[in-house]
């Protein structure tokens, strides 16, 4: 009677070990690239808010992603849809100020995905004669690589905010 060659049969313990390490440093891997989507979607909030308090169109035009479904609402207006409309709508918004705006941002809240993220917060704005709070949400897109703002939506906030 012949017998088969001996072959080493791994146990089931190995074999389910290896696959939760496999499962944890993909775990550890997406967490990795959530946080470094996260602080690049940070940064590019705060390009946008250096632009609005600039005043710079120039600014603004590079923070802003394109597409038909850019939009924009700017506190007590409607909706401006489309990045030439929403581009010209900053350059009314900017060329009316007088060069003086200031923000304070309160209670920041930022999602990344991979594609995706949004930042929710509350402005606190000093623009020469005008001084307020609005709350507001920025949405991000991921174009060619880069994170750009293709909404953002400002609310005037209750005074008890």
């Amino acid at each position: 009677m012949a017998h088969a060659p001996w072959v080493p049969v791994q146990s089931a313990v190995t074999v389910a070990a290896r696959a939760l390490q496999a499962a944890a440093e993909l775990r550890d891997k997406i967490a990795r690239r959530r946080g470094d989507s996260r602080l690049a979607v940070e940064e590019a909030n705060r390009r946008f808010y250096d632009a609005f308090q600039r005043c710079s169109l120039q600014a603004m035009e590079e923070v802003w992603g394109e597409g038909e479904h850019v939009q924009c609402v700017h506190p007590v207006s409607l909706c401006v849809a489309g990045r030439e409309n929403v581009m010209e709508s900053w350059k009314l918004m900017l060329g009316n100020s007088d060069g003086y705006m200031r923000f304070q941002l309160e209670d920041v809240r930022v999602y990344a995905g991979d594609e995706q993220a949004f930042v929710t917060c509350v402005e606190v704005i000093d623009a020469a004669d005008t001084r307020g709070r609005v709350v507001a949400t920025n949405i991000f897109e991921k174009q060619h690589g880069q994170w750009k703002i293709v909404q953002h939506h400002g609310s005037p906030a209750p005074l008890f905010l």
